[in-house]
């Protein structure tokens, strides 16, 4: 995918990571998961209150938070292959080494 075509950014320091919708596109597919997401939450919502029996209660609520962590995971990782990452200590790192050769007036240490 080419990079101006990346609906996501993501930016990384370390093991932080923030991925952020680019663009109308990037919201529009950021849109259409948290959609998929509502419309199993509302399901959710509807019908474990009916259930009389507190062990298919249980089991509905185990069911419903083992599905939202594979939902989050499959997310992240789909729009983790749609980003254009942005590394911050990488950046930090070479503003490092320019502000280093400002100070020295130019010159190369060798």
């Amino acid at each position: 995918m080419q990079e101006e075509h990346k609906p996501f950014i993501c930016v990384k320091q370390g093991w932080s990571m923030k991925i952020v919708p680019r663009g109308a596109a990037g919201w529009r597919s950021f849109g259409m998961w948290m959609m998929g997401f509502g419309i199993v939450l509302a399901i959710f919502t509807v019908t474990t209150p009916r259930l009389e029996d507190r062990d298919f209660q249980a089991g509905a609520v185990v069911a419903f938070l083992s599905a939202t962590a594979i939902w989050a995971v499959a997310m992240i990782r789909w729009m983790l292959r749609r980003s254009e990452i942005v590394d911050l200590n990488e950046l930090m790192e070479i503003k490092r080494q320019n502000d280093h050769r400002r100070s020295n007036g130019g010159r190369r240490e060798y």
